[in-house]
């Protein structure tokens, strides 16, 4: 029951799903400052906190099915996150489905059993955080001079606000993890721990 309970608080705050829909609403609807500075640092401070608890207790930590649960969510997440970004027509949705892409790459990390684990997850906040904050502050000022995030309206953007643009640009290259960024051997790292366990994830 407790781990029941802990689950669907972390499913809340992670916006695993079906529990997503506020991160994509709240990224369209308020100012991007704030939700980048929310949507950035919340997450961040969740999946410390689940790990402070798989740390502490031994009984929720040797559970059989705990990782595999993990496992199975992050995967999920990266893939529903991603195809949820890769077919949005608004920067401010885009911006909330990433960010619930990088929330199940933090729970694959967890789901790891050796230390690697924990060393890829806490080596992927500091990218993760500086990427989501210089996204969030090109949008900002494609929002403060009324350009709409639709992308259809975007046409010419690139001329009218070059630096905003490349921020906004090499921002969601650097959250997809391609390879060149430096999210990329954090990814690869943990594709490699995972390929262990199964081909297929």
């Amino acid at each position: 029951q407790t781990a029941m309970l802990l689950g669907i608080g972390l499913a809340f705050l992670l916006a695993i799903f079906p529990f997503y829909t506020w991160v994509s609403t709240l990224a369209s609807e308020t100012h991007p400052l704030s939700s980048g500075f929310i949507l950035s640092v919340q997450p961040v401070i969740t999946l410390l906190f689940a790990l402070n608890f798989l740390d502490s207790y031994a009984w929720l930590r040797e559970l059989s099915t705990i990782r595999v649960v993990l496992l199975n969510i992050g995967v999920l997440m990266v893939i529903l996150g991603g195809f949820w970004a890769a077919t949005q027509q608004h920067l401010g949705r885009l911006f909330g489905y990433l960010v619930i892409m990088q929330n199940g790459i933090g729970l694959v990390c967890l789901s790891l059993e050796n230390r690697i684990g924990v060393e890829l997850l806490l080596s992927s906040f500091m990218p993760r955080i500086l990427c989501l904050g210089v996204l969030s502050a090109g949008l900002a000022v494609f929002r403060e001079n009324h350009v709409s995030l639709e992308l259809d309206n975007l046409t010419g953007i690139l001329k009218r606000y070059p630096l905003a643009s490349v921020a906004v640009i090499l921002s969601i290259v650097e959250l997809t993890g391609l390879p060149g960024t430096e999210i990329f051997p954090i990814i690869q790292i943990l594709m490699e721990n995972i390929s262990t366990i199964s081909l297929v994830y």
